[in-house]
């Protein structure tokens, strides 16, 4: 294919528009700001989760402190009549027994439930405590969600205008561009990822290999007007006062 030498360098210009291109496409599928942005809603659902774990316990300990509160009352209760009973005078001997008895029997179990009611009303009093400490880092967390998600609409909506400059920019040198060597030059690329590649100092832009020997000597000889391409890679290589030949 015979092409001018000013065509062919344009195919440089069209390399290192798709190069920024690529990178822009690239950095949009690693993006560190999505990535903040994972991470900051791991870091949420985590803590909405424990707060959601924290809230139910509290609940449930809350329903047991009360029906302790409640045990204890009744066994009081029971404590405050038998005792008018043994302070009125009216039981006969064998019943104020009774009473005495019964009477030591609802204190033991008094004991019992005030203190199964000291240990529910400790641990209801350390989920509280647990709630009262994840709320507000819940709402921080929501919060930086917030800020690292508009963080990455800002770098996605930058890579977007920036690609949207590097495509009218490519379209117009495309336009310049002869249609044979440029379909010739997007045929490649769209096998390589490059088309077109300099030649310095008799290395390839494209593979990075020394042109040596006959390749060496096909591509020195041959007239500045006919498109060569390198051995190794495919690409087309463009000579440059720079090419070392």
């Amino acid at each position: 294919m015979k092409a001018d030498p000013g065509q062919q360098w344009k195919l440089l210009d069209l390399a290192s528009l798709d190069t920024r291109t690529a990178q822009i496409a690239h950095r949009r599928a690693n993006l560190p700001e999505a990535e903040a942005a994972a991470a900051a809603l791991r870091t949420l659902e985590e803590l909405e989760a424990e707060l959601v774990r924290a809230r139910t316990d509290l609940s449930d300990t809350e329903r047991e402190a009360t029906k302790a509160a409640a045990d204890v009352r009744i066994v009081i209760d029971r404590i405050k009549r038998t005792t008018a009973r043994l302070d009125d005078g009216s039981a006969s001997a064998r019943e104020l027994q009774n009473l005495q008895s019964e009477l030591e029997s609802l204190e033991r179990r008094r004991s019992v439930l005030e203190s199964e009611r000291t240990v529910v009303d400790k641990r209801a009093r350390v989920l509280r405590e647990r709630v009262t400490d994840l709320e507000p880092r819940e709402a921080e967390a929501s919060t930086a969600l917030t800020q690292a998600r508009a963080a990455e609409k800002k770098a996605r909506n930058d890579l977007d205008d920036a690609e949207h400059t590097i495509s009218r920019s490519r379209q117009d040198f495309a336009e310049g561009v002869q249609s044979d060597l440029l379909a010739l030059y997007e045929k490649i690329r769209a096998s390589t990822g490059m088309g077109a590649a300099a030649l310095t100092q008799r290395r390839c832009g494209g593979c990075n290999l020394e042109l040596l020997g006959r390749d060496l000597h096909r591509v020195a000889t041959a007239p500045l007007n006919e498109v060569v391409r390198c051995e190794n890679c495919s690409r087309i290589i463009v000579r440059t006062s720079d090419s070392g030949l």
